[in-house]
């Protein structure tokens, strides 16, 4: 049991900390530079009052990102994880919860029965990490595009699944059964080199095995269009008639793909916005909320295709001539 001189004699710790944070905050982000303590105050005003309205897809419907459901970010990472990784998770979770309401029960005046030990302490303030991030999210109502906004949490589910990979080698003491355990883990990691390498530089499109055949229509795909490189690309490398007219019909900007052409590539094509006189359509599959143009088959056709697990993330039309 530890006595309260605990947090006195590691005071100082937690200010070198909060000093670090601070410091490297202002390191790491340039639009402090200038008047750190003005623009971070600024920062954070406008970041807690943004309620910027776009559009999610979730579970086949669109659906606006202040109207999220409030099981949307935990099905996100759910969906979207290793299935190793989840199951590790949930196990190492529920004995984690069954530790602290043990605790909790018992808890005296002492407040540091609460944890016996950096470790069980770590596991708290790893778990409080998660918990807190996706209850601000739930209150604040609002939805991004997948869980972007909570990438900094996975670190903490990493720990998470450590500890509950920990509790699978201490509670099974069959040989067999742990070697089938990490087996299963190398073969998930292999899997995932494999994946990664596979569909670069689309990583951000990965959903796990139970999802990989029930994510295309479902869930937002490649809603920034880094796929519009490649479909740009395959456009002016198989066609001659320049100047090409390209559009699309997401709400990517093509604009922004076309600054990493040379101005050799640039002057081979340009981008229209009025999509009836494109030659291409280019399509992510992430529908603008105005001003949605209808694809019409018989005026075009399919033309070109950039898929991940065998589902098109962005799909090319041209125009029949």
């Amino acid at each position: 049991m530890r006595s309260n001189l605990f947090f006195k004699n590691n005071l100082k710790f937690v200010l070198y900390f909060l000093i670090c944070i601070f410091f490297l905050i202002i390191i790491f982000w340039p639009f402090l530079w200038a008047n750190p303590i003005s623009n971070l105050l600024y920062a954070i005003s406008e970041i807690s009052s943004v309620r910027t309205e776009v559009i999610d897809l979730y579970f086949g419907k669109f659906i606006l990102s202040t109207t999220v459901p409030s099981h949307y970010y935990i099905v996100w990472i759910a969906i979207t994880s290793p299935l190793i990784i989840i199951s590790l998770f949930l196990f190492g979770s529920l004995f984690f919860l069954k530790r602290v309401f043990i605790r909790f029960s018992k808890l005296n005046n002492d407040l540091n029965d609460m944890w016996r030990g950096d470790n069980e302490m770590y596991d708290i303030y790893f778990f409080m990490i998660i918990l807190l991030s996706i209850i601000l999210l739930i209150f604040k109502g609002l939805g991004y595009n997948g869980w972007r906004h909570l990438y900094f949490v996975y670190p903490s589910i990493i720990m998470i699944s450590l500890y509950g990979l920990y509790l699978f080698h201490f509670i099974i003491k069959s040989k067999i059964s742990r070697i089938i355990i990490c087996s299963l883990i190398l073969f998930n990691m292999i899997y995932l080199g494999y994946w990664n390498y596979k569909f670069h530089p689309y990583q951000h499109v990965y959903f796990n095995l139970m999802f990989k055949n029930k994510f295309h229509n479902n869930f937002e795909m490649d809603y920034w269009g880094l796929s519009n490189r490649s479909a740009i690309e395959y456009i002016i490398n198989n066609n001659t008639n320049y100047p090409i007219k390209i559009g699309t019909k997401s709400f990517a900007s093509l604009e922004n793909s076309s600054l990493i052409f040379t101005d050799k590539d640039k002057k081979n094509f340009f981008i229209t916005h009025e999509l009836s006189e494109a030659d291409f359509v280019i399509t992510n599959y992430m529908p603008r909320r105005s001003r949605d143009f209808i694809i019409d088959k018989k005026k075009y056709k399919k033309y070109y295709e950039v898929l991940v697990d065998n589902k098109a993330i962005n799909t090319v039309y041209k125009k029949i001539k």
